[in-house]
Order: structure tokens, then C-alpha cells, then sequence
């Protein structure tokens, strides 16, 4: 069905149209709608049988004389139309028809034009080339061939096909693009975030977890610095559990080297709960490359057992192997560049890594066990040279004493001597008197003991060996003291008078050591008296019970006093006010009560004379 309207351009087009369709005479049945009303001309559109095409040429005008322009006439016809129609102008594509080889005016006067140019050049109008069909191009609609269900594989080659669904790509293409790089942007950016925060994140743990190691040496070295000899050892053993408990390790143990550096002993280890016990000894030919490192002042450190040289360690392998150990480090405890020790820190459960940072905190830890120890074997150094000082201070006194404990000695022997002769005489008389031999045997039994006594106590004065602490009572303590004295009292025409608490005044202390202090303050209270003229020479001693949980002991004689500024410095070693003393007695005293955790000082009598004081602790009363 061929459409056109009643104007004369619709009637020349379809003149042309009717020309051309005459070719397919014969064999398309060929039916002209010309000149009809618009009403009519769609109602006949819309009933057309399926194997209909329209052709619509140009409706300007309908019979009616209703004017149009053909966009709008073929719109019209295209939507009332029941079959797919078809142009031959490009002008009418998206406005319903199906489209075909269309005719572009837009090209058609761009061909005209440059040839027009050409003319106006100079060129000859004859000499130009005829040009036919270059303005036509076969160009669809995509609504319409879906419409009518005809498929693009079917359109000649080269067609273009307008009104396409776009595609989301076709639509929001460069919006996806610049989401996608925005996304991309930000996924960069979240990842570079995301790794910043991971590397600050564990920028803060190490620092924290440094800080927090860095504070527990501070600690230690702070505690260690004013720590006192009773307590080193137990110091000790709680840094080494501390330590091990923050490195994460089951093993941390403290070796001390002998000065010849040929044999170690594991003094102080801590061991993780529920790990086997290590071992509290271990020979140097068990680990002989491991000692050669440390004696050599080198860290050792190891994560895995097999780190260590193959064949210089083997047999430190082989032991570590044995043992259990999976990592350890050992730091050598180095003071004055000798090796004195290690202090080690050891895996069993799992490998454990060794930060070169840990490493270096732990040699610091190292310097601070290293003085810890220096110091520590320096002060036992002292307090053996301080009991060498008081056994010669006791050996002095001694040999001061040699007549009054001759005369000590030859009284009870003397008595012996006595009771065995009269012994042997009764023993010639018949009958021979039974009570009176037993009487004198008896004697002899008490001068032996007495004899014994002041024996025995001369071999406790002059042993030399370690300080002993048993609970004593103070006024026995004095009261044989005196009776070691009393000869020498006598010879000296000196009175040692005793004012004794009535009950038993009990401390913890040396027995040798506290008859020392008693004895050198009796023997300074009897050369104070020497020249000191008056009748009364007369020591008295005194005991008693403080309040404050402490016994008090006083030594006052009679003699010309201390002078002004002497009262402490009579306690520091070798100052003396006597002639021919060597100055060591009164400061070795000193020493010993302040190991005893008491105290001495000297005071001046109101009248004449001074008082040396002495105070102890009592011991701990348990519930």
C-alpha cells in the first residue's frame, strides 16, 4: 500500500514513487491510498492483512484539505497502522516507520554544496562528475524492528540501525567510568589508609611493648641500685620471673662463674608452671661453644637449634636437643671486662624470635645483674674481712686477758691438785671415810668443769668461721663475761657490779659476736678507770626491755669521760684515746651490732665517767 496526500508535492513524489514500483509489477501487488481523508485512511491502515507492507511517500494534504507536515502524517499512519510501513526519507526515521534506503537531505546539500564550491573555483560544470544515490544509506529503527519482530541479522550489510535501547554502558558510560575511578581512588586510598593504620597499628604495639620493657628495666635497675644484701637473692629470682613472664619464655636462670672462670653454678632460676624443672647444673663440656662465646663477652641467641654453627656446636646441638630448649639468648654478665656469669632466657614449649632491640635492653639488664653480683661479692668480701678484723680484735683481747685467765685457769687446777691430794691421803686411812672421798671427788668434778668452761669459752672466742644465730639470753651472756673478767677486775682493783632485768632478756644474735661487744666495752670501761683517781671504780651493767620492742644494754663506769666531739667518732676505726690502743675494737663492735639490725652510741655521765649503749631487736614473737 502506497500513501500519499492531495497537495503537489504529494502528487509529484508519488508520481516518481509509481515509476520507480513499476519494476515489481507482476509480482508485488501494488495498491495506491491517495487523496483520502486522514480519518478514513487510518481506519484503513489498521485493517490491513498481515503480508502488508506500507510505503508511505508524503502527505502534506489530506481530501479533506487538513494540512500536516509528513512527520506528523506518518506518525499518525505508523501508530494506526497494522502492519510495518516503510520511507524513502531519512526525515521520517523515528517518528514510526520501519525505515529502508532513506534519502539524507542533510547530505544531499553538503554534496551539492561542495560542488557548488568547485563551480565557483572556476571549474567547468561539465567536467564534474554526475553523482547518484550518494545521499542514501539503508538506516532502521531498532522500536520498530523489535515491534515487529524482525531481526537486525537480516539487514543488508552496512545498515544502520538509530534508536537502539541504550545499554547502561550507552547511558551512564563515562559515569561509570568516573564512579570506577572513583572507586578505584578510594579502594587505593582505603588500602593505603588501611596499611598506614596496620603499620601505626603495630608502630604502637612495639612502641607500647617497648615502653612497657623499658619500664620493667627501669624498674629493676632501680631496685637493685638500693637493694641491701639479705635481699639480693630474693630480688633476684622476682626480676628473672618478671622478665621471663614478659619475653613469653619457661626458662630463666642466673650463672655465677668461679674467679677462675673453670666452673659455673646455677644460683638463682625461674621456671614457667606446668614446664619440667631445668636443670640447676650443667658442665661446661656440655655446651663448650656456647661458654667460649660468653666467656668471650659475645651474646648468644638462637631461634631454632639449628641456627648454631654445625659443626663448632655440634655438641651444644646435641645438649639443647636433649634438654628441650627450641630458642634461647644468654647475656654475659661482664664487670670490669671479666666474665662473672650469664643470665640466659629459654624457649621449651614453642620457637621464640629475638628482636635485636630485646636483645640490647637485656644487655642492659645484664650490666645491672653484673653490678648487682660485683656489688653483692664485694660486701661478702667486707663481712669477711670484718669477721677476720673481729676474730684478731678477739685474739687481742685475749692476749690482754693472758694473766687474769691464768689466774682463771689456776684456781680450778690448783683446786684439782688440792682435793686429788687429799684424795690420796684419805684413802691410807682405815676405815676409809666414804662421804667425805665422795665430797672431795665431787670438788674436783666442779673445778674440772669450771676449768672447762673457761676453756671452751676461749675456743669460741678465738674460732674463726661464719656468723651463728640462735636465740640467747643477754644476762647469762653478761654473766659470763663478767666471770671471764673477774680475776682481771680484781688485778686492775676494779668492781663489776651487774644491774640485770630480772627476766631473761632474749635476742637472735651470735653468741661469739655478742660476748665480743660485751667484753671489749667491759675491758674500755676498766682502761677508762686506769688513772681516774677517787675510790669509786665501780662498772655497772645494766639490762633492760624497751617499749619499742627492743633490749637495751648499758656499760657505765667511772672514768674521765669522752671529750667534747668524740662521742662518734670514738666508733670509727682506728681512732682511739688511748695510748696504745690500735683503735679497731669499739668500730669492730659497731659493726657487729649493726649486723644484729641494733644500734651503739656513748654518752657522758652527769657527774664523771661515760655510758656506752647498745640496743637489739627482740625477736619475732610468733602466735
Amino acid at each position: 500500500m502506497v500513501i500519499s496526500g492531495t497537495s503537489a508535492t504529494d502528487q509529484n513524489l508519488q508520481a516518481a514513487a509509481a515509476h520507480d514500483l513499476a519494476r515489481y509489477r507482476g509480482r508485488v501487488d501494488i495498491r495506491y491510498l491517495a487523496g483520502r481523508p486522514i480519518g478514513g485512511l487510518l481506519d484503513e491502515v489498521a485493517a490491513l492483512p498481515k503480508d502488508t507492507i506500507v510505503l508511505f511517500v508524503s502527505l502534506l494534504r489530506d481530501q479533506a484539505g487538513r494540512l500536516f507536515t509528513d512527520p506528523e502524517a506518518v506518525s499518525l499512519i505508523a501508530r494506526a497502522s497494522s502492519v510495518p510501513v516503510y520511507s524513502w526519507s531519512a526525515t521520517h526515521l523515528g517518528h514510526g516507520i520501519v525505515g529502508g534506503r532513506l534519502t539524507s537531505f542533510e547530505s544531499q546539500g553538503t554534496r551539492a554544496a561542495e560542488l557548488a564550491v568547485r563551480v565557483l573555483g572556476g571549474e567547468r560544470p561539465g567536467t564534474l562528475p554526475v553523482v547518484d544515490g550518494s545521499g542514501t544509506a539503508y538506516m532502521f529503527d531498532q522500536r520498530q524492528l523489535r515491534r515487529w519482530g524482525l531481526s537486525t541479522a537480516r539487514l543488508p550489510a552496512g545498515s544502520i540501525v538509530r534508536y537502539q535501547d541504550a545499554s547502561l554502558w550507552d547511558l551512564y558510560g563515562w559515569n561509570i567510568v568516573g564512579a570506577g575511578a572513583l572507586v578505584v581512588a578510594l579502594a587505593v586510598l582505603s588500602t593505603g589508609l588501611l596499611i598506614e593504620r596496620t603499620g601505626r597499628r603495630r608502630a604502637e604495639l612495639s612502641l607500647g611493648e617497648r615502653l612497657r620493657f623499658e619500664t620493667l628495666l627501669a624498674e629493676q635497675a632501680a631496685t637493685f641500685s638500693r637493694v641491701s644484701g639479705p635481699d639480693v637473692d630474693r630480688e633476684i629470682e622476682r626480676a628473672l620471673r618478671r622478665m621471663a613472664d614478659f619475653l613469653a619464655v619457661d626458662w630463666s636462670t642466673l650463672t655465677e662463674y668461679s674467679e677462675d672462670s673453670r666452673t659455673a653454678r646455677v644460683t638463682h632460676w625461674w621456671t614457667a608452671e606446668g614446664m619440667d624443672p631445668q636443670p640447676v647444673a650443667l658442665g661446661f663440656g656440655e655446651i663448650p661453644w656456647t661458654v667460649a662465646q660468653l666467656r668471650r663477652g659475645a651474646t648468644v641467641r638462637f631461634t631454632q637449634v639449628g641456627e648454631l654453627p654445625e659443626v663448632e656446636a655440634a655438641v651444644d646441638r646435641q645438649t639443647y636437643r636433649r634438654l628441650g630448649v627450641k630458642s634461647q639468648v644468654a647475656i654475659p654478665l661482664t664487670v670490669e671486662g671479666i666474665v662473672i656469669g650469664a643470665l640466659a632466657f629459654s624457649a621449651v614449649a614453642g620457637e621464640r624470635a629475638w628482636r635485636d632491640e630485646f636483645v640490647q635492653r637485656l644487655q642492659l639488664l645484664g650490666e645491672v645483674f653484673a653490678n648487682t653480683l660485683s656489688r653483692r661479692r664485694a660486701e661478702m668480701e667486707g663481712q669477711r674481712l670484718r669477721q677476720d678484723l673481729a676474730h684478731i680484735g678477739r685474739v687481742s683481747t685475749v692476749g690482754e686477758l693472758t694473766a687474769s685467765l691464768a689466774h682463771e685457769l689456776r684456781q680450778p687446777l690448783t683446786g684439782i691438785m688440792t682435793n686429788a691430794q687429799a684424795a690420796r691421803r684419805f684413802l691410807e686411812i682405815a676405815p676409809l671415810d666414804i662421804g667425805e672421798l665422795r665430797n672431795i671427788l665431787g670438788d674436783i668434778i666442779a673445778d674440772d668443769r669450771r676449768a672447762a668452761d673457761v676453756i671452751q669459752r676461749l675456743r669460741d672466742m678465738l674460732r674463726k668461721g661464719d656468723r651463728r644465730l640462735t636465740l640467747l639470753d643477754l644476762n647469762d651472756l653478761i654473766r659470763g663475761v663478767s666471770r671471764l673478767l673477774s680475776s682481771d677486775a680484781v688485778i686492775r682493783n676494779v668492781v663489776v657490779a651487774l644491774d640485770l632485768a630480772p627476766d631473761p632478756v632474749t635476742v637472735n644474735g651470735d653468741r661469739v659476736q655478742l660476748e665480743q661487744v660485751v667484753l671489749n666495752l667491759l675491758v674500755n670501761a676498766m682502761d677508762a678507770m686506769a688513772e681516774a683517781p677517787g675510790a669509786d671504780r665501780t662498772i655497772v651493767v645494766r639490762t633492760q626491755t624497751d617499749g619499742d620492742a627492743a633490749v637495751h644494754v648499758a656499760v657505765q663506769d667511772a672514768g674521765m669521760g669522752l671529750r667534747d666531739g668524740t662521742q662518734e667518732r670514738v666508733f670509727e676505726p682506728f681512732f682511739t684515746t688511748k695510748p696504745t690502743g690500735m683503735g679497731m675494737g669499739l668500730s669492730v663492735s659497731k659493726s657487729i651490732i649493726e649486723a644484729h639490725g641494733g644500734a651503739i652510741w656513748a654518752t657522758n655521765n652527769p657527774t664523771r665517767g661515760a655510758t656506752f649503749h647498745f640496743s637489739l631487736p627482740e625477736p619475732v614473737k610468733r602466735a
